[in-house]
């Protein structure tokens, strides 16, 4: 489905598969020359994070990661063991050794997060024509799960600063078990906070104590100069960034008027759909990472367009709409680029199916609205080439050009 690599002859070996018709005819020999269905094949990524993983931290269960190199494909385990204890040993270990990759565990929203800051922006003090101006950043957290996205504003880099924000994400997402980030120097204090709470609370004699240790955050230091081994929160960060610094522009809100924007951003990027809701050809409701967060799609208050509308300066609650409604659209823009990557005549595309959810590309919606349909009919040309598709939506039937719908990733 995407590009097909072949194998070196010697690995061909374990792709071997045994196949008949039914039980009437011999059994046939095949050997696959490439990767199963690409680069990207759900069987391929699986079974290489299984070695990575048991290359990376084997060394404290030998046998399961042995079981995890030789003995499994996917989700099936074939090894053994000579008695139920020994199996029951051998479970554990595997257990354990799964649970050291945390972004492949299912746990909550936000209960594992990877925490970094973009900045800065400039506001000012109050809303009076020559009120002092001052530098805040923004701390980007994001789910390692879901890659849901809590942006907080605080007012310096400092560490009392950045656990004040980390005790207002808590306050409303839950309790986190697990924070990955760089070693930045308020991050490094964080840490050492914590962990000298946590021993203090240890040292003490005392049932409400034993129960807040429970409550320990692992906390992982990416290396030095590895901004690249945190791609998942950097890529927010850039998400939220890149067209928030080109909406702002040179306007120099308040903290409040910042506050409120960045709330707004939050819910834009939460709202963008991961993969159909579910498999009910009658459905076109997609799985956001809102979902996750409040239950149900992410919504806002109908509003006015304003993107193209000139505002006098003292409109300013209306210039905070006129700003999320132009973040909105540039990164929807973008995001639906993102979902419609076409190489130019250089090779064939896979036609769209019947069945699959997308996104309808339209002008002019208000944050937060998304339109989808599925393919229920194709339309192919006298090549062969499907470039018009009827699509069933929550209104009815509709019909567009291929151009103009986008399949979500998981579509492939």
């Amino acid at each position: 489905m995407y590009r097909n690599i072949e194998l070196r002859p010697e690995d061909r070996k374990y792709q071997h598969i045994l196949w008949r018709s039914s039980t009437c005819e011999e059994v046939r020999e095949y050997e696959l020359k490439t990767v199963t269905y690409g680069v990207s094949s759900s069987p391929f990524l699986a079974i290489r994070t299984l070695h990575q993983l048991a290359n990376d931290h084997g060394a404290s269960w030998p046998e399961a990661a042995s079981i995890l190199r030789h003995d499994t494909f996917m989700d099936d385990v074939t090894a053994g063991a000579p008695s139920v204890e020994a199996a029951l040993n051998l479970k554990d270990g595997i257990i354990n050794l799964l649970n050291c990759a945390p972004r492949v565990q299912p746990s909550r929203c936000f209960s594992k997060i990877g925490i970094d800051f973009a900045g800065p922006f400039i506001v000012k003090e109050s809303k009076r024509r020559k009120a002092p101006v001052y530098k805040v950043y923004v701390c980007v957290m994001v789910c390692l799960a879901v890659k849901a996205i809590h942006l907080e504003l605080v007012t310096d880099l400092s560490t009392s600063a950045f656990i004040a924000a980390l005790d207002r994400f808590v306050s409303r997402r839950g309790l986190c078990q697990l924070i990955i980030s760089d070693c930045g120097t308020n991050f490094v204090g964080a840490k050492r906070y914590l962990s000298e709470v946590h021993q203090f609370l240890s040292t003490q004699e005392s049932e409400l104590n034993t129960e807040c240790t429970k409550r320990n955050i692992v906390w992982q230091h990416n290396p030095p100069t590895a901004s690249h081994f945190g791609g998942i929160f950097e890529s927010g960060v850039k998400s939220m960034k890149y067209h928030l610094k080109r909406v702002v522009g040179l306007q120099v809100l308040t903290f409040e008027e910042m506050l409120t924007v960045l709330n707004k951003v939050e819910a834009v990027l939460n709202s963008r759909p991961v993969c159909a809701l579910s498999s009910d050809p009658t459905e076109v409701d997609v799985l956001t990472p809102g979902h996750f967060i409040t239950g149900g799609p992410l919504v806002s208050f109908p509003e006015i367009p304003l993107t193209d509308t000139y505002l006098p300066p003292k409109e300013r609650w209306q210039l905070l709409q006129k700003m999320t409604q132009s973040f909105w659209k540039i990164w929807q823009r973008d995001y639906l680029h993102t979902l419609q990557q076409r190489c130019k005549w250089f090779k064939d595309q896979v036609n769209v199916q019947v069945g699959d959810i997308v996104t309808i590309v339209e002008q002019n919606l208000p944050p937060l609205e998304w339109r989808f349909g599925r393919v229920v009919e194709l339309h192919p040309g006298s090549d062969g080439v499907v470039r018009v598709v009827t699509l069933r939506t929550a209104k009815g039937l509709l019909r567009r050009p291929v151009v103009k719908i986008c399949p979500l990733p998981t579509s492939n």
